[in-house]
């Protein structure tokens, strides 16, 4: 029986603890969620050479360029972000003091970047789950490491053809990936297909950025996924 207590009982900072002075999926941030204690949601996508590195995007901007991360070597990404990270430093970093949840990008072409997260995570001693919007990720971690946490990113609208809408609003893979749990955009709720999931799977919803909204839609999840957290938790 798989334990979600560590992704429930308290918020989640969304990319760490950061402000305006402080940036997102950056160590500073979430070393601040460490010291702050609060769960740590990250994302990470794969450079050229096969190195995970946290990233919202599929690209750095620098100037008025941007660089697509899996066209570029690791070494050659640092050059232009200083500050870009590593999963394996986050790692070292956080060493099992609070819970990771780290969403794996689908910008990768095959299977590439699931194979090299879990080198990282099969020898990792803390608590961590993945998500992803991808439902073929999912599905690979289903068959390869049934034994991780894993939950399905969902949001409220999509810009596919209505079949493939259609498959994502009544969420039909979920019988094929059978997630742990789903992590859904609270701009769709109330969602009457996320309350018949939630019979049975918890709801974490994203992004919360004041405390009204974790008022508005804490009937309709287990939990959240935050910006702002220690404004919202003064």
């Amino acid at each position: 029986m798989k334990d979600l207590k560590p992704l429930l009982n308290k918020l989640i900072a969304h990319r760490g603890i950061h402000n305006k002075y402080i940036k997102g999926n950056s160590l500073v941030a979430i070393d601040m969620s460490i010291m702050k204690n609060y769960p740590v949601e990250l994302d990470v996508t794969l450079t050229k050479d096969n190195v995970v590195i946290l990233c919202h995007d599929n690209f750095i901007k620098c100037g008025n360029k941007n660089f697509i991360i899996s066209n570029h070597r690791y070494e050659e990404l640092k050059n232009v972000c200083h500050e870009l990270v590593t999963l394996e430093e986050v790692l070292k970093l956080v060493s099992g003091k609070v819970p990771l949840l780290i969403e794996i990008k689908p910008y990768t072409k095959g299977n590439k970047i699931e194979k090299e997260v879990v080198k990282l995570l099969d020898g990792y001693n803390g608590y961590f789950a993945i998500q992803s919007f991808s439902p073929f990720i999912i599905y690979w971690f289903k068959k390869n490491r049934p034994n991780y946490i894993r939950g399905q990113l969902l949001t409220n609208t999509y810009n596919y053809n209505s079949i493939v809408n259609g498959i994502y609003k009544y969420m039909l893979f979920n019988k094929f990936t059978n997630p742990d749990f789903i992590c859904y955009n609270i701009k769709g709720l109330p969602n009457k297909q996320i309350k018949k999931v939630r019979k049975t799977k918890p709801i974490i919803g994203w992004t919360i950025k004041k405390e009204s909204q974790i008022k508005k839609y804490n009937n309709y999840c287990d939990n959240f996924i935050c910006d702002n957290i220690l404004e919202i938790r003064k």
